[in-house]
């Protein structure tokens, strides 16, 4: 079966055979080393960070990019030659809690997720991954674009998205997800976020996202510069 027909079916494909443990050493370190910088801090970190890292050399882009071929062909998405958006996302500290829950919908229809530090703790609160798979269709509607943004990512609506029926109703899938593996799925269609870690715990991953949907909207491209821009200024406090 195809990666996009297990996306299709599963709600999202999963492997443990694409990053060696050669690149996942080479990501913690980069991690130790952006904590330290960095202490008890949430942050994010963009492009010009991750220059002369493995997350910038061709051999492990080229692995990334393998997968990312077949599902694009297979959504009959051809000759797309846009760079892939990463973003290493880092939830660390006391104000972790911040970071739970939060609902939303990428703009991008693919996004990769290769889990770098994971939690192991009795308590549950691990960072899983929550899914509802392929809520909507992909389209190029800005409008409703926003509109469906407003309608599910808001308080009341993450507050119910927590209910067992809404969960049923929805096909919530929760991913208990592993260093080593790395996790697929179609962000512009799926509502997704990460549940809650204990405040001493780190949770670090990496985020590959390909094919702006809205990649000629210069809305989309403010709101995304303006994102950076409040995460660099984040990090400098």
């Amino acid at each position: 079966m195809s990666i996009t027909n297990i996306i299709r079916e599963n709600g999202y494909y999963s492997s443990n055979n694409i990053i060696s443990d050669e690149d996942l050493s080479q990501l913690r370190n980069f991690i130790d080393l952006k904590l330290k910088e960095f202490p008890n801090k949430n942050f994010r970190l963009y492009e010009d960070s991750f220059k002369n890292t493995v997350i910038d050399d061709k051999k492990f882009e080229d692995k990334i990019n393998k997968i990312i071929s077949e599902v694009l062909r297979d959504n009959n998405i051809n000759d797309y030659k846009k760079p892939n958006y990463k973003v290493l996302r880092v939830v660390s500290g006391v104000q972790q809690k911040k970071q739970a829950y939060l609902y939303h919908f990428d703009a991008h229809l693919i996004t990769i997720l290769i889990p770098i530090i994971i939690p192991n703790n009795k308590s549950g609160k691990n960072g899983d991954l929550v899914i509802f798979p392929n809520l909507r269709k992909v389209h190029k509607n800005l409008i409703l674009n926003i509109i469906q943004k407003i309608f599910f990512q808001n308080f009341i609506s993450r507050t119910l998205l927590n209910t067992k029926l809404l969960r049923k109703i929805f096909n919530y899938k929760l991913l208990k997800i592993k260093p080593g593996n790395v996790y697929m799925f179609f962000g512009f269609r799926s509502l997704h976020a990460n549940l809650e870690i204990e405040t001493f715990s780190t949770r670090a991953t990496l985020l590959i996202h390909c094919y702006d949907v809205f990649e000629n909207s210069s809305i989309v491209k403010m709101n995304r510069k303006q994102s950076i821009n409040k995460e660099i200024k984040n990090i400098k406090v």
